[in-house]
């Protein structure tokens, strides 16, 4: 397996797109490819989930690999366990290549990210009205951390070939020492292709977006040459004792007498859509059955099921929808009386909610009314990383237990919210600060927050255990 990781000089240039494209165009090669995010977001995976779909058919996964939310190791993990089944992985990076969390450390950063998985990196610079000076913000790039496995450039937003091979020139004057893929041309003629709708943009437009995108790539990119440039992925002597240790254990408890799968539902649809990938296999790995619905089209609660799951998403452009399928909140509020298992992030926390307002300015549309206090959008956007402590009396959870996560969110809550967990703020406002965060009430539990079991597995446990 090789392993590139797709990096931009800011935000903004195109690193996504290209990294999606590529994705696409070395699938349709017939290659077996993997796609990852760095970070913590959830948008962009879904348009890589588009680019793979739209060649398969089938929706496999896009991975987030972050550097606070996961250890080294746990991200060593993640893309060595797909080594034999995959040919290229490609990593799309977040902001510039060096932008981190603070200006001082690389921490959070796609060069760290980088770094711990030893990939080469292919660094996408927007040239729209540049010229010579292209080579000196490359050769920039290149010296600033000698560690790094620079393994070329892709220039975007050409004038055309003309162009491109005066920023060619440039760097074989300046001596950068840096290869050159391509240079993909400014396209006033295609559709636009905008990662960040891909959650409010329908699949087939989506997909047909990204083909448009690829065909560029393969007309101005040497595909062949930038994939030979790849490192092949090394999977560690440690990683690999982890790996086997993990198989071993899973073996043993398929061996051994076995529990009954937990049937736990998972809303997942636009609506409800932000879940990472890793949590659910760790579920499933936990025990978990995952039965999906989607409660904008209309679904009602699967049957038999001892939990659900909410997760983040778009439930403001849905609230109709929401509003409508009365059966189905009627049946969650049912659950949850009757002590089922209900757990929901940010955009279930919504849901759950008395009443959402929607973005137009409508009246608000009644939800479930599980939690005592009422949801609305605002026009700021809150975002952060946090450390969680399990508090005492939390229901899904054991106490004392440590989890990151973060927040991405626009909405605000209203009315008092009784609180069973306790957020430890790390960056950002209100440094070291402690803040209470959720609202619990029989086995329900609800938050502002989208946990990531990654640096703590135990809690998928948990929460299966709950469940039973």
């Amino acid at each position: 397996m090789k392993v590139v990781v797709v990096a931009g000089t800011h935000s903004g240039v195109g690193k996504t797109t290209i990294a999606t494209a590529l994705m696409l165009a070395y699938a349709r090669r017939g290659l077996r490819v993997r796609a990852f995010k760095v970070g913590c977001d959830f948008v962009d995976p879904m348009a890589h989930r588009s680019a793979l779909r739209s060649q398969s058919g089938d929706a496999r996964e896009s991975e987030n690999l972050d550097g606070y939310m996961m250890s080294a190791g746990a991200v060593a993990r993640v893309v060595a366990k797909h080594a034999e089944t995959c040919d290229v992985a490609i990593v799309d990076g977040v902001m510039g290549l060096y932008d981190g969390r603070d200006g001082m450390s690389e921490d959070g950063s796609t060069a760290q990210m980088a770094k711990w998985l030893e990939a080469g990196v292919l660094l996408v610079v927007d040239c729209n009205a540049m010229a010579r000076s292209v080579a000196a913000v490359i050769k920039g790039y290149r010296e600033f951390d000698a560690e790094l496995n620079l393994v070329g450039v892709v220039f975007n937003k050409t004038g055309g070939e003309a162009h491109t091979e005066y920023l060619r020139e440039s760097l074989l004057a300046a001596m950068a020492h840096v290869d050159v893929f391509g240079g993909i041309p400014k396209d006033t003629n295609g559709p636009t292709f905008d990662p960040t709708s891909a959650a409010t943009t329908s699949d087939d437009a989506m997909e047909q977006k990204i083909q448009h995108m690829a065909m560029l790539l393969e007309q101005n990119v040497d595909l062949d040459a930038l994939f030979e440039a790849m490192p092949a992925y090394e999977i560690s002597p440690r990683v690999a004792r982890d790996l086997a240790l993990e198989r071993a254990m899973r073996e043993e408890l398929e061996a051994g007498p076995s529990k009954p799968k937990v049937r736990i539902a998972v809303a997942r649809d636009e609506a409800f859509c932000f879940y990472y990938p890793e949590n659910l296999a760790k579920l499933e790995d936990a025990g978990a059955e995952l039965v999906y619905f989607s409660p904008i089209a209309g679904e009602g609660l699967p049957s038999d099921v001892q939990g659900v799951i909410f997760g983040g998403g778009y439930p403001e452009f849905h609230a109709q929808a929401l509003f409508k399928n009365r059966p189905l909140r009627s049946a969650v509020t049912a659950f949850a009386t009757a002590g089922g298992v209900v757990y929901a992030e940010c955009g279930g926390l919504m849901f759950l909610s008395q009443s959402l307002s929607a973005p137009d300015g409508s009246s608000p549309r009644s939800m479930c009314g599980v939690a005592p206090f009422a949801t609305r959008l605002t026009s700021s956007v809150k975002t952060g990383y946090a450390e969680i402590t399990i508090a005492p009396g939390n229901p899904l959870f054991n106490e004392g237990e440590v989890v990151r996560g973060q927040t991405f969110r626009y909405s605000e809550i209203h009315g008092d919210r009784p609180s069973k967990m306790r957020q430890e703020r790390k960056f950002g406002k209100g440094k070291n600060s402690i803040n209470l965060d959720g609202f619990a009430w029989n086995n329900v539990l609800v938050s502002q927050l989208h946990l990531h079991f990654g640096a703590n597995p135990s809690l998928a446990s948990s929460f299966v255990e709950s469940c039973r």
